[in-house]
């Protein structure tokens, strides 16, 4: 950036290799971004420290992040109100009876409370109390029980509501509905892929199964599971249909769950609404402090332009097949392929640049009269070879000005009835072109001033 110490490629190369030593020290991620800055804003003296704190709160300043603090409270309410025994038992009756029954429930379990708390890590918090130690105690391996909660628990990243897609979608201002309905098949598809995997090293190595329930075991599970399993629900469809927002959804589904907790199930008292509470208030912490610190990390990348550098330096590696292309651009930023004679992009015209395009008129002739060309080579040890022929200025009849010239008088003296042409041909994968308001004329012509 312009005026600072440093430049974009020094500053990439501090801010990555800071954050990527820190992850090689096991610094946890979020504190790694935040150190990473700090170097930065120590050198620069445009920047200060406070800086980061600044961009790190102002990421919190969305009124989209407050669903995720009311989504794990969802999840913790379910927890201690008893309705994670009832999705338990439900999955049990299931799939209990396939091999390796036990870590089979752990991921139908998983695919349920996904729909409810939209974090995987609640989901692996709330899991891994209840599953590692039982499938350990059954003849599963450590190694496997662990992996399997864990893997599971990811599928809460990905069917709805998902906290991630939510927090996305209020960044990137895209349809958080859109990515709910996104979500919802490729989620089920991984978790049978999990199930298939789980039966899979069951067999290889004799896990225990559990006897097949019988159909009324599994609709009296259903039944008492209907009014946890409506919160999914209740969630994603209000959302859908435009009954409430992403951040109303999450609180409908703390009251639905705290009713459920309360006047259906009956389980929770004040001890466990405490307990629930603490845990939602850990969780969010870790969750919003990432948050907070990646978009001050994102701003110093924003700051020194390091993307644009980025991608400069990726377009002059020139990847893909080069092709000898002739184009043309406008004074109004229209660029024009000479070849097919088509229009390959369309810039923002100001008002003066459109009042210059206004003075194209029918019929106008792109041919030069009288005009003197000259011819300009560049030596052979040049990247690649470049022909310029500029084409002298001819007048041609006064065109009729719009009611937008005539508010800019000077425009109109500048242009009217002058045309010039420059027309760059480039024998590499990019193209370089240059012009002025006569050239859809001129490719339309066929492309005469570019032979």
């Amino acid at each position: 950036m312009t005026g600072s110490v440093l430049t974009p490629g020094m500053a990439a190369l501090l801010l990555f290799g800071c954050f990527f030593f820190f992850m090689f020290l096991r610094v946890p991620v979020a504190f790694a971004l935040a150190l990473a800055c700090l170097p930065i804003l120590a050198i620069e003296p445009r920047l200060d420290t406070m800086n980061l704190v600044q961009e790190t709160f102002n990421a919190y300043n969305s009124f989209i992040l407050l669903a995720v603090p009311f989504f794990l409270l969802t999840a913790n309410l379910m927890n201690v109100g008893g309705t994670t025994d009832r999705l338990l038992t439900l999955s049990r009756t299931m799939v209990g009876h396939f091999p390796g029954g036990l870590a089979q429930i752990n991921v139908v379990l998983s695919i349920f409370f996904a729909g409810i708390s939209g974090s995987s890590t609640a989901d692996a918090a709330s899991q891994s109390k209840i599953f590692i130690e039982a499938q350990t105690k059954e003849g599963y391996d450590l190694s496997f029980s662990v992996a399997i909660t864990a893997v599971s628990a990811v599928l809460a990243v990905i069917i709805p509501p998902s906290i991630l897609m939510i927090v996305w979608g209020g960044i990137l201002t895209v349809s958080i509905g859109a990515l709910f309905l996104a979500g919802i098949i490729p989620g089920l598809l991984i978790g049978f892929a999990q199930m298939a995997t789980v039966h899979a090293y069951a067999k290889l190595r004799n896990y225990p199964t559990y006897p097949r329930e019988t159909w009324r075991a599994l609709l009296c599970a259903t039944w008492i599971a209907v009014p946890a399993l409506m919160t999914p629900g209740i969630i994603i469809g209000g959302k859908i249909f435009g009954w409430f927002t992403a951040t109303e959804s999450a609180c409908i589904a703390v009251l639905y769950a705290a009713v459920l907790s309360l006047f259906v199930y009956r389980e929770m008292d004040l001890k466990g609404l405490y307990a629930a509470l603490l845990d939602t208030g850990k969780l969010a912490g870790i969750a919003l402090f990432c948050v907070g610190t990646a978009s001050a990390f994102g701003w110093l990348l924003a700051y020194y332009k390091i993307p644009e550098a980025i991608l400069t330096g990726v377009s002059a590696w020139g990847m893909g097949f080069a092709r000898s292309t002739t184009t043309r651009v406008t004074n109004s930023g229209e660029v024009w392929n000479c070849e097919t004679r088509t229009r390959v992009t369309r810039s923002p015209l100001t008002a003066i640049e459109r009042c210059r395009t206004s003075l194209r008129t029918p019929g106008r002739s792109t041919t030069t009269r009288g005009g003197l060309a000259s011819t300009k080579s560049f030596g052979a040890n040049q990247p690649s070879p470049i022909s310029v022929t500029e084409t002298a200025p001819s007048r041609t009849s006064a065109p009729t000005l719009s009611s937008e010239c005539a508010t800019s008088p000077r425009a109109a003296e500048e242009e009217a009835g002058v045309t010039a042409a420059v027309c760059v041909s480039v024998g590499s994968g990019a193209d370089a072109t240059v012009g002025t308001a006569a050239a859809a004329a001129a490719c339309s012509a066929g492309g005469s001033a570019c032979e």
